[in-house]
């Protein structure tokens, strides 16, 4: 029998965000959602017992199974170096913290009255997002968590990828999907300042320049800024 709901304005709002989600919001559903939003702080406080951290451990795991499944399904890898590195971009903290902000989760955080700015901790986010996906394993089933993350998690997953390239990779792999010219780095060794100099050069036009203690790193440097003034979004 489900435990008594918190009725609250925020639980309201709770209510109508998961039902945004296409998530099934009933009597005995509503328990777990509640829960993976609970934060410790708030447990003296809460009518339901418990906080989100058990949520949030299992909700880890299935992240990283699914996760896993969609890279190998979906994203072409030649080695599962590459794959296990994409998947620590999609589930890492930083990259779950984002979405859970784009989604607004960090306006439905239950907390103590003496907990600061909980929701502007980037691991807190996180874990609201884990234990988010804990409830709909358990309320809804393995599928229904495939179609959330799909729709809100793997939806930048090719950017993720792209972003595993090194910036000359990705620059050279641009430029040669409308054209056959190779880019060139132009280098100059800088002795009073022992520094190298690249000007990265494309199609007779200067693209990007960087500077940097050896060759490589003035090359990279140039393709990251040739990458930002005329590729990115």
């Amino acid at each position: 029998m489900p435990l008594t709901v918190l009725e609250t304005e925020k639980h309201k709002t709770l209510i109508s965000r998961l039902k945004s989600f296409g998530l099934r919001v009933d009597a005995f559903t509503i328990n777990n959602y509640s829960l993976a939003f609970i934060h410790k702080t708030f447990e003296n406080e809460s009518p339901i017992k418990g906080n989100y951290e058990m949520l949030e451990f299992l909700g880890d795991s299935i992240l990283q199974y699914i996760c896993a499944r969609y890279i190998i399904e979906n994203i072409q890898f030649k080695n599962p170096g590459d794959a296990s590195l994409l998947r620590s971009k999609i589930v890492g903290t930083t990259n779950l913290a984002k979405i859970s902000q784009e989604l607004k989760l960090d306006e439905l955080i239950f907390k103590g009255h003496g907990a600061r700015d909980l929701e502007k901790n980037e691991k807190v986010l996180a874990d609201i997002f884990e234990s988010l996906v804990a409830a709909i394993f358990y309320n809804e089933g393995e599928a229904k968590v495939i179609d959330f993350l799909k729709k809100y998690l793997f939806v930048d997953s090719f950017d993720l990828t792209q972003s595993l390239k090194d910036p000359k990779t990705q620059f050279q792999e641009i430029v040669q999907s409308f054209s056959h010219k190779k880019p060139e780095y132009r280098s100059e060794y800088i002795p009073e300042t022992k520094e190298w100099v690249t000007t990265l050069i494309y199609d007779e036009k200067v693209f990007g320049k960087g500077v940097g203690h050896n060759k490589k790193e003035a090359e990279v440097l140039a393709a990251q800024e040739a990458l930002k003034i005329h590729f990115s979004k």
